[in-house]
């Protein structure tokens, strides 16, 4: 296993020359960062002595560790105190090494196992990945204090159950996001008419195959939300179920669909409401006890008259993360995205792209933006359409492409 046993003695070795670095040594290297057991021992005496007050000289740490010929090694080993940074971060980079050396261990082992699910695997790669990309970034940018604080928030996580979520229904967008987990808020902006109400009945269907969903509709009738729900799932022409134009063969298989997702435990409310309140929200939260919230969408809601526009949306972003947080669910908003986009020449969307507020910027998990080839013919089975996600705290962001076929409000994802 790797270990960097003479950078752990010149850290020592500081802590006996220079005592008074040791307040700075302590908030910039946790003692699990050590590989060598004794030298953690004799680390982690120091931090107990430092927090009590007591001196961590040489000659009191011989007396307290009984091993004056290692403490003196450590002192020898040390040519100058002022490099104590260098010797710190040698330390963390063989730290960060051995943990790279498990993950891959552990990661090849399930791998062998015919029962580990290849999302799940990937999701773990990137996860490691971007503990990596964190703890470079902290030491970086970040105080000692700071980074000490990453490193400990880590070691809790590692040895932690790991959190529950739930799945999307789409292979690349579950492994992205790493599923839809508690406490987390998400926008879903695109422009009208690019489908966002369809991919959200996408997402909410899938995922009441393994939590609660309530689905909030402000801008059509439950009846419509079904009507949607039945196309996708059915095969059936949306048109002739608007207009009631089915044989009773069509009726016949749509109830068939239907029965088939009740017997599969399928957990999903359907609630269409007018101008709906941050208050209605979180009764609606406290009386449905959801595990996942759709609110489609946040241009409908109602806010008070005697505030801008602007401040309005600002306290509905604000307030759902906080939603979130509080109830342990996770929320998704459907938003409207500016026209920007279209000036750009590679269409690629902003975070600022959220009609309303720039806060949705700031205190979304995560935020998504669709796309689709409206000028498609109308004869086409399906048109082009694509996720961009372009923030997301818990995952990677990228481009995914799908089909979408409108006929059927279903969206199918291009597999590459």
């Amino acid at each position: 296993m790797l270990r960097s046993d003479e950078a752990e003695m010149a850290v020592l070795g500081c802590l006996m020359l220079e005592p008074e670095r040791a307040g700075r040594i302590f908030s910039s290297l946790p003692a699990k960062c050590f590989g060598n057991e004794e030298l953690r021992k004799v680390y982690s005496v120091c931090r107990k002595r430092f927090k009590k007050g007591e001196p961590i000289d040489f000659v009191t740490l011989s007396t307290v560790t009984g091993n004056p010929d290692g403490l003196g090694m450590c002192m020898d080993i040390v040519s100058t105190t002022g490099n104590t940074d260098g010797y710190i971060d040698l330390v963390i980079d063989f730290y960060r090494k051995r943990e790279i050396y498990s993950t891959c261990m552990n990661l090849c082992e399930e791998a062998l196992n015919e029962s580990t699910d290849a999302d799940e695997l990937t999701g773990k790669i990137e996860r490691a990945l971007d503990y990596q990309h964190r703890v470079i970034q902290a030491r970086n940018d970040s105080n000692a204090k700071e980074f000490t604080d990453a490193l400990l928030e880590y070691f809790e996580q590692l040895y932690a159950p790991q959190p529950k979520s739930w799945k999307t229904g789409f292979s690349t967008l579950n492994r992205m996001l790493g599923g839809i987990m508690p406490e987390t808020f998400t926008v879903l902006a695109g422009r009208s008419g690019r489908g966002k109400t369809a991919f959200a009945l996408n997402l909410a269907v899938n995922l009441a195959r393994s939590c609660r969903v309530l689905y909030l509709s402000m801008e059509m009738p439950k009846k419509q939300i079904i009507d949607r729900i039945a196309a996708r799932i059915a095969h059936k022409d949306s048109i002739s179920i608007r207009d009631g134009s089915l044989t009773a063969e069509e009726k016949a298989d749509i109830q068939r669909e239907f029965d088939i997702l009740v017997g599969k435990g399928v957990q999903m409310v359907i609630d269409d409401c007018q101008q709906l309140t941050l208050d209605d929200l979180e009764r609606k939260i406290i009386r449905w006890k959801p595990d996942v919230v759709f609110v489609d969408h946040v241009g409908l809601m109602k806010g008070d008259p005697k505030k801008q526009r602007w401040e309005v949306f600002t306290e509905i972003s604000q307030s759902f993360k906080t939603m979130a947080m509080k109830h342990k669910i996770a929320v998704f908003a459907l938003a409207q995205q500016t026209s920007d986009v279209e000036k750009r020449a590679n269409k690629k969307a902003n975070m600022s792209d959220v009609k309303g507020t720039d806060s949705f910027s700031n205190d979304a998990d995560a935020m998504l933006f669709i796309t689709a080839d409206v000028e498609a013919s109308e004869n086409a089975a399906w048109v082009d359409a694509s996720i961009q996600i372009v923030k997301n705290r818990n995952g990677s962001c990228g481009e995914i492409p799908y089909h979408w076929m409108p006929k059927y409000h279903e969206y199918i994802e291009v597999m590459k």
